[in-house]
């Protein structure tokens, strides 16, 4: 099944052809196009994603990106029925930009695509919108079904790339990024059940808020990390003691990091940074902090003999401590850890055509033909199917 997708969820813009397969108990992805455009250089005068920013900026990018993929993906051009034009453009009367571009897109032959996938949430709503008329509108155009994906499931079945059997069952999975920290129980039918979550901000929020503190600036997470690991590569045995560990004996599945961002906040009213060495040394009491928080919870989740593997996504899987300590972990229990490649963990289209087949072939969702019910839906459940 080759499947072009789409993701605008925040401020990526991810457009992906991918022939998916399955045969012998294993997936198989193969990339035909895939191309990404970040507007995170935009965003970091705000010290965050500003919505209506994100969407105009996907509504410029979306056509061209979608062009691209089809050329990489060696989709011929030539002449295409232009009878389903006008329908199509009525599915794009708030992103008046992508409607007028939208017509470049009836010279390609689009017989070898035979799905369209589109994240519907969770995200921020103005972006996704973008993302799902767009969806909606290339439906009607070229007459493919449209598969409605969640965001998250894109995370969690990423680590299946590129080719790897499907997880052993039950499953723990662990989704940690700017807007999620969870863990989750997978069963074999792929029925989600959420474990546990943040009660107030994600880590990867914490991460943000944090480096802005520190004057790293935005995104932050990659930022503290760099410091922390000049701090590490010092000083390997320094015991970090500094920043409380908030829930870490909490008997619950659930998390809390706003406090953990507080405590960082009075240290730095009473104790201005003095020097780099200094900054380095309190990148690495925060991240130690709030990696030990999740670490633990991930382990006292497969400590309970419940879960036969471990799979990981989301963005804040990309520091590369966490994954250290993940491994060492799954490694000690004697748990299958899957886990995807660097490029899967920030948000992309890819991993989105990836959940969208993985989700058809154990009929957790059908491709859609009928187009007027497909909603965005911004504060979605990792534990729901669209």
């Amino acid at each position: 099944m080759n499947i072009l997708s789409i993701e605008t969820s925040c401020d990526e813009t991810g457009v992906s052809l991918v022939k998916c397969s399955y045969n012998k108990n294993r997936y198989h992805f193969e990339v035909l196009g895939n191309n990404l455009i970040s507007q995170a250089d935009l965003h970091a005068t705000f010290g965050g994603v500003f919505p209506s920013l994100a969407k105009r900026e996907h509504a410029k990018a979306i056509i061209p990106l979608i062009e691209k993929t089809l050329r990489d993906g060696g989709v011929r051009e030539a002449a295409h029925e232009r009878k389903n034009l006008d329908s199509a453009k009525d599915f794009l009367e708030r992103e008046p930009e992508t409607k007028e571009a939208l017509e470049r897109l009836t010279t390609f032959d689009t017989n070898t695509i035979d799905a369209i996938a589109v994240t519907v949430g969770p995200g921020l709503s103005p972006a996704l919108w973008v993302g799902v008329n767009t969806a909606r509108a290339l439906s009607t155009l070229w007459n493919k079904p449209l598969i409605p994906t969640n965001h998250m499931h894109g995370h969690i079945f990423s680590s299946l790339f590129p080719s790897s059997r499907m997880f052993d069952f039950p499953a723990l999975a662990l989704l940690v990024s700017g807007g999620h920290t969870e863990l989750l129980a997978i069963k074999e039918d792929l029925s989600i059940e959420i474990l546990g979550a943040t009660r107030d901000d994600a880590i990867g929020e914490a991460f943000d808020k944090a480096a802005r503190l520190l004057g790293l600036g935005y995104p932050g997470g990659a930022l503290i990390s760099k410091e922390a690991e000049k701090h590490r590569d010092a000083y390997p045995t320094h015991t970090s003691t500094l920043f409380p560990r908030p829930m870490i004996k909490d008997d619950s599945f659930d998390v809390s990091y706003s406090g953990l961002k507080t405590a960082l906040l009075y240290h730095l009213r009473d104790n201005p940074i003095q020097d780099a060495s200094n900054l380095s040394e309190l990148s690495r009491e925060f991240e130690d902090a709030a990696l030990d928080v999740i670490v633990s919870k991930t382990e006292k989740a497969l400590k309970t003999g419940l879960f036969a593997s471990l799979t990981i996504g989301g963005g804040v899987i990309a520091n590369t401590e966490l994954r250290k300590r993940l491994i060492h972990v799954t490694d000690s229990l004697a748990v299958p850890l899957y886990i995807p490649e660097m490029g899967l963990t920030t948000d992309n289209s890819l991993m989105i055509a990836i959940a969208a087949f993985v989700s058809i072939q154990n009929k957790k969702m059908r491709v859609r033909t009928e187009l007027k019910d497909i909603e965005v839906r911004a504060n979605m459940s990792s534990s729901l199917f669209y």
